[in-house]
């Protein structure tokens, strides 16, 4: 069963547990209450999980319709054993050698041949099914995977900030591959069962009327109570498995709060706590085991008690009640035995239908939550490029306008912006400074289109930023942040991903002005060397290096840093801001400072208040002599 997580933000006294808190009553569930769980079966969630998997099926036509064809053929085949065995045996037993099948007089050898034909085609139908079975397994998975992936890279990045990620990808590697197998095998097994009891019911009629109702009388009810059964054994599973979730987010809370257990005091509560929520635990766990095990012991008594009830019958009714002979008798029971055996067999396959029922809805519904996610930031209809506003294709000027600004994931609303209004020219170099908190670097998140104002605009070249091509618009900004984004791969891959049709050429000369090629040249690998996950092989200089060479690859007119050098050591931050200042040269540059000397030669620097707004600007010289809230940071040290 797959792995939940749960938060627990309710803090328990661990000093006064009440004996209400540690004993939770245990009580079987009931069949007709409502049962509400995110785990239990609905229609909807499974008519849901068919609608989101419909497109595969639309896509790959030709695989879809082998696979269900084989389902069919398979499920036909198996159908018909048992009056292929009733007349095969009739043959053998006639005088004549000959017995009626599909109307016509066939000799046993005859039967016999199409026993094993029946047989070879039973083998190859079962291995195209498993063929195409497992290759549309692997494209449904493959599909909800891109899909997924899809709609995690376009989200917003308000999304981020309110998920673990860690648990998402999780849940999307899991959750795929367990939809992509649910599917084939509830379709298998669900189709199958459909189509065999038609054609082996059809068979049986067409043979005995009185033996084909009582049997099928008798497993209809059968499956009534298994089905009964297995709802009250899934909600006790369920019951106990969230009863499980809870113990262990408890657990992870107490562990993760040891100092506090230690400094109270309190360990032998704490186990006491844990030794009776586990044992109600193991109570619930109980209940789920009875009826697990009754649906064990109807299941396999069924199996062994329907073959010889029919044998019983056929006996009593046509042998006893109508002094039908041996020899007409032994192929009856020979089929409505095989027939009997074949369908109570199904009775262990009920259960493992609505399992996988289950599962492809629950696994379809946790991708679904993200598949359906909306982002904030969206391209308008007929959005505009940056050529349309510059004849340069430049941003050439950035306002914010009467710009407000709160984080959509803060449910409290708390504005970080009020009422900012800058103006931003080509070609000069822009700071922003404050104390911790006050909003400079959502600035940059602004301008990045990571997130919308909440009121007021932010205008490139006098239009609404959101009014632009999102891609176009990036296609104009570098970025460089205070952890270097590198994926796994080669420095020439990481190098080139803002430029992928860069020649080895304009690599290497945007390296070159970086200070960044002697040191890859230096490594045994030179530009194949493998960086590693988040750069791993590279220092913290080296890393940025890398990201300035890839700014200067890309040649954008707007360089945002967001504290760039902030987790560098001083020797390292002056050769990394040498090569910052060569990158900028004719760029417009905005920058979040936290030292001084990476803004000290800056055109103008905006410093921001806890008014949520600029209350100074100017040059470095300028704001030092008015000596206000700049020159009170700079004093103590905070720039």
């Amino acid at each position: 069963m797959e792995k939940f997580t749960m938060e627990f933000d309710k803090k328990l006294d661990e000093k006064q547990v009440s004996k209400s808190v540690i004993e939770e009553k245990i009580t079987k569930p009931k069949l007709f209450s409502k049962f509400e769980s995110d785990y239990a079966f609905t229609w909807k969630k499974f008519m849901g999980a068919f609608k989101q998997i419909l497109p595969v099926f639309k896509k790959h036509w030709f695989l879809s319709l082998v696979f269900f064809g084989s389902i069919f053929l398979q499920g036909f085949a198996f159908g018909i054993v048992p009056i292929i065995s009733k007349v095969l045996i009739e043959s053998v037993t006639a005088e004549s050698g000959h017995a009626m099948f599909l109307g016509v007089y066939t000799s046993w050898t005859s039967m016999v041949w199409i026993a094993v034909g029946l047989l070879i085609f039973m083998g190859l139908s079962e291995w195209i099914l498993e063929y195409a079975g497992h290759r549309l397994q692997n494209r449904v998975e493959v599909y909800l995977r891109l899909k997924t992936v899809e709609s995690m890279i376009r989200v917003d990045m308000s999304w981020y900030s309110k998920n673990v990620l860690g648990e998402t990808m999780s849940k999307v590697m899991t959750d795929s591959t367990v939809a992509g197998d649910m599917l084939t095998n509830f379709c298998i097994n669900f189709f199958y069962t459909i189509i065999f009891l038609f054609t082996v019911i059809t068979t049986m009629f067409m043979q005995d009327v009185f033996l084909a109702a009582i049997i099928t009388s008798v497993l209809l009810v059968v499956f009534i109570i298994l089905f009964l059964i297995f709802i009250l054994y899934r909600r006790s599973l369920i019951t106990a498995f969230n009863h499980r979730l809870k113990i262990d987010g408890e657990m992870t809370d107490r562990i993760m709060n040891i100092r506090l257990l230690k400094s109270s005091g309190t360990e032998n509560e704490e186990i006491k706590i844990f030794e009776d929520k586990h044992e109600n635990w193991g109570k619930s766990v109980d209940i789920t085991i009875g009826y697990s095990a009754w649906i064990a012991v109807i299941a396999s008594t069924t199996a062994l008690v329907i073959p010889v009830l029919s044998i019983f019958l056929a006996i009593l009714y046509h042998h006893v009640g109508h002094g039908m002979g041996i020899t007409e008798l032994v192929p009856i029971i020979t089929s409505f035995t095989i027939s009997a055996y074949m369908m109570s067999n199904l009775t262990q396959l009920l259960p493992m239908i609505f399992r996988f029922a289950t599962r492809l809805s629950n696994s379809m519904m946790r991708l679904e939550r993200i598949i359906s996610i909306k982002s904030l930031v969206q391209n308008k209809p007929g959005a505009i490029t940056v050529k349309d506003t510059s004849i340069n294709d430049e941003i050439e000027t950035i306002e914010f306008r009467d710009v407000d600004f709160s984080y959509p994931e803060d449910d409290k609303h708390l504005q970080i912006i009020e009422g900012l209004n800058i103006k931003l020219e080509k070609g000069k170099s822009y700071a922003f400074v404050g104390e911790s908190g006050v909003g400079k670097s959502t600035i940059t998140k602004m301008l990045m289109r990571f997130y919308d104002t909440t009121k007021g605009q932010v205008l490139i070249n006098g239009v609404d930023i959101k009014d632009y091509q999102l891609t176009n618009y990036l296609d104009h900004v570098g970025y460089v942040d205070q952890e270097p984004q590198i994926f796994f791969g080669t420095i020439m891959e990481n190098i080139r991903y803002t430029n992928v049709n860069a020649t080895d050429e304009e690599v290497f000369a945007a390296s070159k002005s970086a200070k960044f090629h002697d040191f890859v040249l230096s490594m045994p690998d030179g530009y194949e060397t493998v960086a590693g996950q988040q750069g791993f092989m590279l220092s913290g200089g080296q890393k940025q290096r890398l990201v300035i060479a890839r700014m200067f690859l890309k040649n954008p007119s707007l360089i945002v840093l967001d504290e760039a050098t902030s987790a560098l050591d001083n020797v390292v931050e002056k050769e990394i801001l040498a090569s910052f200042e060569a990158l900028s040269k004719g760029r417009t540059t905005v920058a979040i400072a936290h030292r001084l000397s990476t803004i000290i030669n800056y055109d103008i620097i905006y410093v921001i208040g806890r008014n949520k707004n600029v209350i100074e600007s100017g040059s470095f010289n300028e704001l030092m002599k008015l000596e206000g809230q700049f020159a009170k940071l700079y004093r103590m040290g905070q720039i």
